[in-house]
């Protein structure tokens, strides 16, 4: 929703995205400072902040098209203010209205009401059912994100719809971009009937050792030297150290169960999409219980702990601004804001199409996570995916009963379509190349940036219009 103030099918969207999620980054650091203040105190605030200005993962994100640092905003202030709540009950509709932007933000954010719901009962038992201020959050919640509540309802039947759920137990690539499978996709009932009990334990193990893996790197600073991952565990180590010793047990509790709900879930995540942005919004958060198990490491440590803290604001600020300056004057690239970095190849696919496909024609692209030009799409002809079924005569009647004209073959639906490796081939070095005799099918173009990419067939003249007479035995069939 907020993208839509800068949105655009134009490619200038992606600079003034940048921009705005820029802005939203620096909010987020903002917001990190005063919930840090506001709960331990101005030297574990000031430290948070210094170890997420340095925090490359964060400052990436926030420098791309990203939501993940608007929800980590909408976290932060969502745990702040429940956190508030269980000292001032009142309070926990502003939490309500904070949680449902995160949802609003992006699917995840509704951990943040589940959160809230284990550590009501955890803390309070049944009776946090009776509490006016539990209910007063969820109506809360439910108004702030009724836009897609409402929206899925009436689209999806289901208001808490999300595809990803859908992910948790089918093939990624394939729920993602056949919408014609939500309806049949497989539950969790019918993965732990198909599934013996090793390999759902090795998904498990596997998901935790990886996603364990991916939250140190995100923790880290040197993406390519091998010690960041003892730099991530430190922080990590700290964290926990300092949670422990959080005086405040309903802190302590709310957020020892927000942060594992959201790590045993991306865990069993891991095995669809394995990637650190999923727990990126949980940063903040985790660098601001890091700063205060520092601040509790040097009062145990020093014999004059009152000193060293009370100069510690100071002497962080005073670091902070000349890493600041040390930053923009050795590593501020004003050009990458307006810079837009696609992948190889992509550019080159686009234009052809847009210079080629004609108005009424249809070409077959995807599904593919590299080639998705439907966003800010110019070409004139109708896109389709390639069929979700692999079998020869039913790819032959798609075709037909579509009239497709142009098929682009990238590496992707290599990857997946058999069907095609009886005449396309994929050369080391080289990229695909077309091995076979493929009737009806005339190479009108190849990826010319380096490594074939992708391969772009037309249907010769003749052969559609055998298809367009099969089409029309078939519709006149259909009406007998």
């Amino acid at each position: 929703m907020i993208l839509s103030v800068v949105t655009s099918r134009e490619f200038e969207f992606y600079p003034r995205a940048k921009i705005l999620t820029l802005i939203i980054g620096l909010a987020a650091v903002l917001v990190t400072f005063l919930v840090a203040k506001k709960n331990f105190g101005g030297s574990v605030a000031i430290l948070a902040i210094f170890f997420l200005a340095l925090n490359q993962r964060f400052v990436r994100m926030s420098s791309m098209v990203a939501v993940e640092p608007l929800l980590a905003l909408f976290i932060l202030l969502s745990w702040h203010f429940i956190v508030k709540g269980f000292e001032r009950e009142k309070v926990w509709g502003i939490a309500g209205i904070f949680s449902g932007l995160a949802y609003l933000s992006k699917g995840s954010g509704f951990f943040m009401a589940i959160a809230f719901t284990v550590s009501c009962l955890w803390i309070y038992g049944l009776n946090c059912f009776k509490k006016k201020s539990f209910w007063a959050y969820f109506l809360a919640h439910s108004a702030t994100s009724a836009p897609l509540l409402v929206r899925n309802l009436i689209a999806f039947g289901n208001p808490l719809f999300n595809v990803n759920n859908l992910l948790l137990w089918g093939n990624p690539v394939d729920i993602i971009f056949y919408p014609q499978l939500w309806k049949n996709s497989p539950g969790m009932i019918a993965y732990f009937q198909d599934h013996a009990l090793k390999e759902i334990a090795q998904r498990i193990f596997t998901g935790l050792l990886g996603q364990g893996r991916l939250l140190l790197e995100s923790l880290s600073y040197f993406s390519q030297i091998p010690i960041y991952l003892v730099i991530g565990a430190c922080f990590l180590t700290l964290s926990g150290f300092g949670l422990i010793l959080d005086q405040n047990k309903k802190r302590k509790i709310f957020t020892a169960i927000t942060f594992l709900f959201f790590f045993i879930f991306f865990s069993w995540y891991y095995a669809a999409t394995a990637a650190q942005r999923f727990l990126v919004p949980l940063v903040p958060l985790i660098l601001i219980y890091s700063s205060l198990g520092i601040k509790h490491f040097l009062v145990l440590l020093s014999k004059y702990p009152k000193s060293i803290l009370s100069a510690m604001p100071g002497v962080l600020a005073a670091l902070l601004l000349i890493l600041s300056v040390f930053l923009l004057l050795t590593h501020l690239d004003i050009n990458s804001l307006h810079r837009i970095d696609f992948p190889e190849g992509y550019l080159d696919l686009y234009y052809w199409l847009q210079n080629n496909v004609g108005k009424g024609e249809t070409y077959l692209l995807g599904p593919s996570l590299t080639y998705n030009f439907d966003w800010h799409s110019r070409i004139k002809g109708r896109h389709l995916y390639f069929p979700y079924s692999d079998d020869q005569e039913h790819f032959r009647s798609y075709l037909r009963d579509n009239e497709v004209d142009y098929l682009v073959i990238d590496e992707e639906i290599y990857s997946k379509k058999e069907l095609l490796k009886k005449y396309i081939g994929r050369v080391e070095g080289e990229g695909l190349k077309a091995v076979g005799e493929l009737e009806g099918w005339e190479l009108v173009y190849k990826d010319t940036t380096g490594p074939v990419n992708y391969l772009i067939f037309r249907i010769r003249r003749e052969f559609r219009l055998v298809y367009k007479d099969e089409k029309l035995e078939t519709d006149q069939r259909k009406q007998f």
